[in-house]
């Protein structure tokens, strides 16, 4: 938990290793940074640590967690989009980039993101669960449900896609369909209290 003489010793190796390394040890140096909680300078390092490899996903994904802790989420969006000029077949910028738009409400714009996200990657998981969440948002359930359902063909299941597809159907009236999920999402998890909060609305309909 000495960060700083972390930093110190990571910054010494970009002198002694591969330059071809250099974007993971910078980000070494960006997590060391947001330990101590210095989220801008985690950000400038991460900066460099695209400029370096710009197919650095954990970097990208990291950026935006820095911004989030910022609360800077229009900065954020202006990164992405300076990055996606360069680097179009992002599928990661593309999908962070969704986030921040979904931050700000703007979700038109935050369908669309995700919508390129997939173009790059079908079975990008993270992207088609957020989509459905942004028509959850918007109130075009069908449009969820569907986006969970390819979701669930992508990803492992777990009780919260379980719950979001049961909402999705609930929303819908499809109080039976919806009692299916609920219950898969118990079962993985015996815990999960939207999984018996969406049971009860279901079975009080």
């Amino acid at each position: 938990r000495e960060h700083k003489a972390a930093i110190k010793y990571f910054e010494r190796a970009l002198e002694y290793s591969d330059p071809a390394e250099h974007d993971y040890i910078f980000l070494d140096i960006a997590i060391e940074y947001e330990r101590l909680q210095q989220y801008q300078d985690a950000i400038d390092v991460l900066h460099r640590a695209l400029q370096t490899n710009k197919n650095n996903e954990a970097a990208l994904y990291e950026l935006g967690r820095c911004y989030d802790a910022l609360g800077a989420t229009q900065a954020s969006i202006d990164a992405y989009l300076k990055f996606i000029d360069e680097q179009p077949y992002s599928s990661t910028a593309w999908y962070n980039l969704g986030i921040a738009y979904s931050k700000q409400k703007k979700y038109e714009k935050a369908i669309d993101a995700y919508e390129y996200s997939l173009a790059i990657e079908p079975t990008f998981a993270s992207s088609l669960f957020n989509l459905g969440n942004t028509y959850m948002n918007m109130q075009e359930y069908v449009k969820a449900e569907e986006a969970y359902r390819t979701c669930l063909l992508h990803d492992e299941p777990n009780p919260e896609l379980y719950c979001c597809l049961g909402a999705s159907l609930e929303r819908q009236r499809l109080f039976d369909d919806a009692l299916t999920f609920y219950k898969d999402a118990v079962k993985i998890d015996p815990l999960w209290d939207e999984g018996y909060y969406g049971l009860a609305v279901c079975l009080t309909e």
